[in-house]
């Protein structure tokens, strides 16, 4: 589920605008943060979006990630997806369909999917 050049600029504006809203200051590292979500396919956890930060701001630390990443939770800018593991990972809270998760036990890859049937029925 990447998003195109057009979608990430409309979720970026969103982005600001929440946080505008909010009182709250859009900061390179938030930013940066915001970016690498949008482009990951994989639901990282705060370890890896910090592995993946540190050539670009080499002076983050992984106390910022997690602060971030709970503010963006606060104001409903990232879902976070729970894993058998108790480790978090996460993902933009950009989906305009519902969709779920199937978690491999064996790699821990997170694979989106839609499940219409389902969530009719609920």
């Amino acid at each position: 589920m990447r998003m195109q050049k057009k979608e990430m600029y409309a979720k970026l504006t969103q982005f600001e605008e929440a946080f505008k809203k909010a009182g709250l200051k859009l900061t390179q590292q938030r930013l940066e943060i915001f970016r690498e979500l949008a482009a990951a396919v994989d639901h990282p956890c705060a370890e890896i979006l910090h592995k993946r930060l540190l050539e670009r701001l080499p002076t983050l630390s992984l106390d910022t990630v997690y602060r971030t990443l709970a503010t963006f939770e606060k104001y409903s800018l990232v879902k976070r997806v729970q894993t058998s593991e108790s480790q978090a990972r996460f993902e933009l809270n950009v989906e305009e369909k519902k969709h779920h998760h199937l978690i491999c036990k064996k790699c821990g890859h997170i694979t989106d999917f839609v499940w219409n049937s389902f969530d009719e029925a609920a």
